[in-house]
């Protein structure tokens, strides 16, 4: 998936960037929960001034379940970003992301008093949420950036009760935070 990614990068930016009302935007990262890197790119097309809409790839390290140790994690998203008021030199950011991470499930449980959890599927939906600065460098608005993400993974479990013998089905979440800087093409 890192070749892809970077292939993708090269092939990408000449061609996206040549439009007026679109952005391209990569950077790199660490997952603060393990400090460990990764990466994301973005293709954003800006309805107005305020609102862009988007898709992308993203690859971070976190738990995505309770029952998986942390790895690296695959996703793709679509991807909501409200530009706040430009300034001369820059312009901060926030952003909505949703989509689908790729992963195995395994087939261990996690134990946490008398319950007993267990993920039945593979992939989860990705949700993330950042806020950033992006500073003006090029005439087109593009330039270095840096943004706190709060990234997290949405999957169903499963549940045993030993001390009432009750099974159960619900949702959780596992996620992480990770600070990125980038550039805007």
């Amino acid at each position: 998936m890192k070749y892809a990614y970077a292939v993708l990068l090269l092939l990408s930016v000449p061609v996206l960037t040549s439009a007026q009302k679109s952005s391209f935007y990569a950077d790199a990262g660490i997952c603060l929960a393990y400090l460990d890197p990764g990466t994301s790119a973005t293709y954003n097309y800006n309805c107005n001034k305020h609102i862009a809409l988007g898709a992308g790839l993203q690859e971070y390290s976190f738990h995505t379940t309770l029952t998986n140790a942390h790895q690296l994690t695959s996703a793709v998203f679509g991807e909501m970003r409200y530009n706040m008021r430009r300034r001369k030199k820059g312009q901060y950011f926030s952003m909505l992301d949703m989509g689908i991470d790729f992963y195995r499930h395994n087939d261990s449980y996690y134990r946490d008093g008398e319950k007993t959890y267990t993920v039945p599927g593979n992939n989860g939906f990705y949700t993330g949420l950042a806020f950033g600065y992006v500073h003006y460098t090029t005439r087109r608005h593009g330039g270095p950036y840096c943004s706190l993400k709060m990234i997290s993974n949405w999957y169903r479990s499963n549940s045993y009760d030993a001390a009432t013998n009750e099974y159960g089905h619900g949702g959780s979440s596992d996620g992480t935070l990770v600070v990125s800087v980038g550039f805007r093409f």
